[in-house]
């Protein structure tokens, strides 16, 4: 049974995920370089809140055992031809990762069990799965940059 689970999102409009696109490139650590920026903040962000409560109901219908675990949030800005490698979260203690999807943009390829999943991002899809599960982003293709939003549940 496969540990990899999808959602669409039911509680933002498209103009308030292009609100959240707007407050991830304004709030970025340094403009105009990197592509991962944390933001703690997010967790203060009224429509961040909303995100939110979709992710975790999605996580833990799957993993109620992670309700009440320590999160972190990413906003995440794929700039056009930039891709993410291959890899997992083991080493930073991720029990779960989720993604929320706040534009299209380039698919998302989650191996599990000798199998690859791939993901076709659309706004408002929310993706979930075990954090040792290798995962990778293709290059960003033209003409638009790709932004989304990763919650982790975390260990420690």
């Amino acid at each position: 049974m496969s540990q990899i689970h999808q959602t669409r999102d039911t509680a933002l409009t498209d103009a308030e995920r292009l609100d959240l696109i707007d407050w991830i490139h304004a709030n970025a650590d340094q403009p105009g370089t990197g592509d991962l920026m944390t933001h703690d903040q997010l967790f203060e962000v009224p429509l961040f809140a909303r995100v939110l409560s979709q992710v975790q109901a999605l996580t833990e219908q799957h993993w109620p055992e992670f309700a009440g675990k320590k999160r972190q949030a990413l906003g995440v800005h794929l700039r056009v031809g930039n891709h993410i490698r291959p890899h997992n979260h083991l080493a930073s203690s991720t029990l779960i990762n989720a993604l929320y999807y706040l534009n299209d943009g380039a698919a998302l390829h989650i191996e599990e069990d000798a199998n690859v999943h791939t993901i076709r991002p659309e706004p408002g899809v929310i993706v979930a799965c075990p954090g040792g599960h290798t995962h990778w982003v293709d290059p960003q293709p033209p003409p638009d940059d790709r932004y989304s939003i990763v919650v982790c549940w975390v260990s420690r």
